[in-house]
């Protein structure tokens, strides 16, 4: 499957949160997410802490 989002604007939690988006839940280890446009992160109005957590969550993800 191929997963494309666009713009997080830095609510990378919220829009990649198997809560928020049950379409996260079909994806396996073989599939693709692409994020289209502003990431958001570590650039926005975030700590480096912060930042460092979505990058643990996006990583801990299958």
């Amino acid at each position: 499957m191929l997963f494309i989002t666009g713009d997080t604007h830095g609510r990378v939690i919220e829009r990649f949160s198997f809560r928020q988006n049950a379409t996260l839940r079909q994806l396996t280890n073989k599939d693709t997410v692409i994020q289209l446009g502003d990431f958001g992160q570590p650039f926005g109005p975030t700590t480096y802490k912060e930042a460092e957590y979505v990058f643990k969550f996006l990583n801990d993800k299958p």
